[in-house]
């Protein structure tokens, strides 16, 4: 796809979600929810909004932070200095063939690549199961100056997911921030989820994986200011990276970011509508430079020598997005289109423009990648059931402008999340998933049926798009179990 198909096709759906926030505004009165009906719907994270003018209020950030909600929340006193929060959780899958993994954020993010044996058999069409607990979570809430500043808090929040491999099941900081919040707005400044990520409106699946690599998401250190105008909000941060990084010459790592200077610069708007505000039409546009290196290894009368240099790539990722909220349950959906964005989880990085023999010196250009997730639940049997459709498709559309071509390799040189370390670079993805929750009280169960289908490229064209995907899918049951307190 070329560049101005893709932004074209941007535009388009743009102008598709202001028709969709016309026609809701026609139907406000099927958007409707007073506050009695809403202490009674389940708190899985699709909680309702107060009302506008409560809407940042420490208690939401509360419900928002740990997502999962708080069935205890009615029972929450005002004037509490201190408040415990979280969940212990389960969760059990069955894969029809070996999966991918990120420890940090899911077991099973998609189905590993096609491997052949001597023989052109398939090692990894083999099935396995995974059981997981380390998604438990446990959060403090703290607000001490109830007389004097109640809208001054902060919130600790850790599970027990590690970083990698070799610290899984050890505890990490989720949530660590404090916010200043006013009527019309909120000053926030700690670690907490990305802008690009929506705690109103994320995929509600039961797997850990929150709809990756469909759904930007990473907890970041953060400076954030968030101000309301009548129906609109608008939100400004700066971040940095923590144990989600970019991926470029040294593997994983935040030092490309941090050698940049520039931190990473978010935007965002959203319209508000409905009665109380709970439906919104809104944007993000993502600013990220990254410092691949310092210094080069050339060439001096035939000997190696070290060369400092100013290398550096620019990124931008915008992402539209909609949440709509009915008397029935919820239908959000998001587009987006990204770029060097593998610290979100996504399939988009950068690669090298042009390599000068002499000092090695390189200039950089960001890959691209579109991603679409829709995701629609229908409560019954009095708030308590939910039954869930979730549809998922990425593509990675490689770089806008021919790349340099190692001669060693006859392969373009680029940095994009690597699949389970292999290197291979993903080409679509496609996820459909079914789901069904029960809540009761503190008791909280669900189970999932997904389907994924990928396409590996083993090799790349001077675009950096791959050569002859190769496709393979899996099925998977998925089955959690959750006591919140």
């Amino acid at each position: 796809m070329k560049a101005n198909n893709c932004f074209l096709f941007i535009l388009g759906l743009f102008l598709f979600f202001i028709n969709l926030v016309i026609y809701s505004r026609i139907t406000l009165e099927n958007i409707v929810e007073n506050e009695d009906s809403k202490s009674k719907l389940p708190l899985e994270g699709f909680n309702r909004s107060l009302s506008r003018d409560s809407r940042l209020a420490a208690v939401r950030q509360l419900r928002l932070a740990q997502r999962y909600g708080d069935p205890g929340y009615k029972q929450f006193q005002s004037s509490s200095i201190m408040r415990f929060y979280g969940f212990s959780g389960y969760e059990m899958l069955t894969i029809t063939r070996q999966g991918v993994s990120d420890v940090s954020i899911g077991e099973y993010i998609y189905p590993a690549r096609y491997f052949a044996d001597s023989f052109g058999k398939d090692i990894n069409a083999h099935g396995e199961t995974i059981m997981d607990a380390a998604g438990t979570r446990f959060g403090i809430f703290f607000n001490p100056m109830q007389g004097h500043s109640k809208n001054m808090y902060a919130i600790l929040e850790l599970d027990f997911r590690g970083t990698n491999r070799f610290t899984q099941y050890t505890a990490k900081i989720r949530h660590s921030f404090g916010e200043i919040s006013w009527e019309s707005g909120a000053l926030l400044f700690g670690q907490y989820f990305h802008p690009l990520f929506l705690v109103e409106s994320f995929p509600r699946v039961i797997n850990f994986n929150l709809g990756a690599p469909f759904e930007p998401q990473s907890l970041v250190p953060q400076l954030r200011v968030t101000q309301e105008v009548g129906p609109c909000e608008f939100l400004l941060g700066i971040m940095g990276q923590s144990f989600l990084n970019t991926y470029g010459p040294n593997a994983f790592s935040n030092v490309y970011l941090e050698d940049a200077i520039i931190p990473d610069i978010a935007f965002g708007f959203k319209y508000r509508f409905g009665l109380t505000g709970e439906s919104f039409y809104g944007f993000v546009i993502d600013y990220l430079r990254v410092v691949p290196r310092l210094s080069s290894l050339g060439v001096i009368n035939g000997n190696s020598a070290a060369y400092k240099v100013n290398e550096y790539v620019d990124a931008i990722s915008t992402e539209i997005f909609g949440h709509n909220v009915f008397h029935w349950g919820e239908v959000n959906f998001k587009f987006i289109l990204s770029q060097n964005a593998s610290s979100q989880v996504l399939i988009s990085g950068f690669a090298v423009k042009t390599l000068d023999p002499i000092t090695d010196y390189r200039t950089y250009v960001p890959t691209n990648a579109v991603a679409f997730w829709l995701d629609t639940f229908y409560l019954f049997y009095r708030t308590q059931m939910q039954l869930g459709l979730f549809f998922g498709y990425t593509h990675y559309l490689g770089a806008f402008t021919p790349l340099y071509i190692d001669p060693s390799t006859d392969q373009p040189i680029s940095y994009s999340r690597p699949i389970g370390n292999t290197g291979f670079s993903v080409d679509y993805v496609y996820r459909v998933a079914l789901r069904y929750s029960y809540n009761l009280g503190s008791f909280r169960c669900g189970l999932e049926l997904e389907w994924d289908l990928i396409a590996y490229s083993e090799r790349l064209d001077r675009y950096g798009r791959g050569l002859n995907p190769k496709p393979v899918n899996a099925f998977s049951p998925i089955i959690s179990i959750d006591y919140v307190y």
